[in-house]
This record gives structure tokens, sequence and C-alpha cells, in this order.
């Protein structure tokens, strides 16, 4: 060990190879270790042996003890480790630590004369967010089912789901939405405020109370690496955006195909693809079989699947009589019959439904 005075201070090397200026206080109980470089009054006092950690200023890192490949920058001494941690200016773990590398700064982050970097708390979940939607009619239950490693963040809290989650509608005609509320899965019909950040979106169902069914289940799993006021203007200024494929083609007598294609729900990508439905948006598009929505009474939305149909690949509805019908608007909506000799269009639409895209 060696020692230099320098002015009202001491530099020195403790036991070898790790650097300090400061008091007699400074990496005051260090006795294994190497590389490590403290600065300041009291900075590392408690470490007893650990390496390459950067304490800068006073009491930096006083209650740290056995760590290793950490940077702590700040000039206050805290109550305890756990404080020096949650209110250092910069906290840190290097590349060598477990939780490396990291680096979490305590204030506002400013660039000067370029820009001020805002706080940006996460909020939503990962790209590939390892949970399936479901739900039961007969006991009006959502459930999120939990693939293992399931987590989300509600303004950046993380949440780790921990197995499967469910919450129970009401018997109440129309949208619900589903979202998180810190670790409550909430089912609610007021929609939610997209730049408020204080809910980590699930999906949203809209529930037929007279025939007791769920219409339509979409998904609404949005990253946490797009902020509130970005997913509100992509969602109500600009909307869903076609990438590719999704072309309708004539197939035949009353039937088309559609090739398979995506398009994007803000940040989330929906893939499209031919097959029987077993996975995520996925069903039969060769030749189709497309369910079809319609309006009925003042402002219920209904559902024709495709077994309510003739043929499952009819492209429109064809009532017993076999009458083709549409929807029609008279004074309130209901279903009417194309008399001979007159057309009538029908719309195919990408949506984010989970079992009927």
């Amino acid at each position: 060990m060696s020692e230099t005075a320098l002015y009202n201070g001491i530099v020195g090397e403790v036991p070898t190879k790790n650097l300090y200026l400061g008091d007699a206080d400074t990496l005051a109980s260090i006795t294994t270790g190497d590389y490590t470089i403290a600065v300041g009054g009291g900075a590392g006092k408690s470490i007893t042996s650990g390496s390459r950690d950067v304490l800068l200023g006073s009491y930096a890192g006083y209650y740290h003890t056995t760590e290793s490949d950490i940077l702590i920058i700040d000039n206050e001494q805290r109550a305890d480790k756990a404080a020096e941690i949650a209110n250092a200016l910069i906290y840190g773990y290097f590349e060598n630590h477990a939780s490396g590398p990291s680096l979490n700064i305590n204030g506002t982050l400013i660039a000067t004369d370029v820009i001020q970097a805002p706080d940006f708390a996460k909020t939503g979940w990962p790209v590939v967010p390892d949970v399936t939607l479901s739900f039961n009619n007969g006991t009006r239950t959502f459930t999120v089912t939990d693939g293992g490693t399931a987590f989300y963040y509600v303004d950046g809290v993380k949440y780790t789901l921990g197995g499967n989650k469910t919450v129970i509608i009401d018997d109440t005609e129309g949208l619900w939405y589903i979202y998180f509320v810190g670790d409550t899965l909430t089912a609610s019909q007021s929609i939610w405020s997209f730049s408020a950040e204080d809910k980590a979106l699930v999906g949203y169902l809209y529930w037929d109370a007279t025939n007791n069914v769920e219409i339509y289940l979409g998904y609404e799993l949005h990253t946490f690496h797009m902020d509130g006021l970005t997913h509100a203007r992509l969602h109500y200024a600009g909307g869903a955006m076609w990438e590719t494929g999704l072309l309708v083609s004539d197939a035949g007598s009353e039937i088309v195909n559609v090739s398979a294609g995506d398009f994007w729900d803000e940040d989330v990508n929906i893939p499209i693809i031919d097959g029987a439905g077993a996975g995520l948006f996925e069903q039969v598009l060769t030749p189709a079989e497309l369910p079809i929505y319609y309006r009925d009474g003042a402002s219920n939305w209904r559902l024709y699947e495709t077994a309510d149909k003739a043929n499952p690949t009819d492209i429109g509805f064809v009532d017993v009589g076999d009458d083709l019908k549409y929807n029609k608007l008279n004074g309130t909506w209901a279903n009417a019959t194309v008399t001979t000799g007159k057309y009538v269009a029908y719309w195919v639409v990408a949506i984010d439904d989970q079992g009927r895209s």
C-alpha cells in the first residue's frame, strides 16, 4: 500500500492496482480485488473485495461491500445500499456484471444546444410477447395464457405474468377493452387512452348479448418500443397499413381466393396465412372461407360465421330461400334481399381478429 498527501486529501494505491483520491475513508476497507477507482471522500468506504469498480464523488458506493463491475456517480451519503442504487445520479453495471451492460440515470438527460431527451417510461409488451389470448362464451371469461416467460411494462414498471390471468366481462352488448393496470387484468367498456401510458393493452372483443357469443377478438399486444403519443398519432391519423399480399381474385361461381399477406396495426405486424386455422391469424384462403359482419338494429353488430352459410366458401350470404342478402339502413339496420337484376358490393377486410383474420 502506498499513499501520498495531496493538499487536504490522499491519493494512494490499495492493496495493489486499486487507485483512490479522497480521504481516510476512501476505499478504507478493501483487502482483495483490483482495478477499482474511487474518487471522493468516503467513496467505496465499505468495499472489502471487488474489482473494476468506478466510484466517482463523495460517498459514492459508501455502503457497497463486495460488488464488481459497477459504476456510481454520486455526492451524498445515502441511508443504505438500496438508497445508493435508487438515488445516485448515475448507477450502472459494466459488461462483465451479471446485470450488465446497463446504465440508470436518475434525472433528465440534456444534450446542450441540441435536444432535451424526455423521460420515456416503457408501457407494453416485447415484440414476442409469449402469451396467447382466448375467450370462453359460456363463462364470458377472457384468458391471457402465459407461455412461461411473459412480461410487460406499465409506465416504466416491469411486471412478470407468472401464470395465466383471467377476467370476466358483464353480459352487456358491445365492445369490451382488455388491459393490465399494474398486475390486474381489467375489462371495461370505456375506451383506453393511448397517450396516458397507464395501461398495458391486451385485446378487445365484441360481445353479442342476444346470442351470448363473442364475435370479434382483437389482438392489441403493442410493444413497449412505441411511446403513447406515437401510438395515438398512428391510430387516429393513419390507421392500419397494408404491406403485402392479400389479393382477392375470382375463383369461380360465388367463391374467391385471397393470397397470404400482412398489414400493420401501428407497431404490430399481422401476417395472415392460408391454413386450417390452428395458428395465430391463420384461416382458409383458397378458396376463402370468410365470415360476414353486418349491422342489426340501431347500433348492434352481428356475424354470420362460415358455418352459418349454405357453403363455407360462399362469398356472400344466401338464406334458406336461396336469396342473396345485403345490409340495408332504413331508419335502423336490417338485412334485405337483393332483387333480380340488381347488384350488391361485399368488401373483404383484413382485421386483427385472432380467429377470423
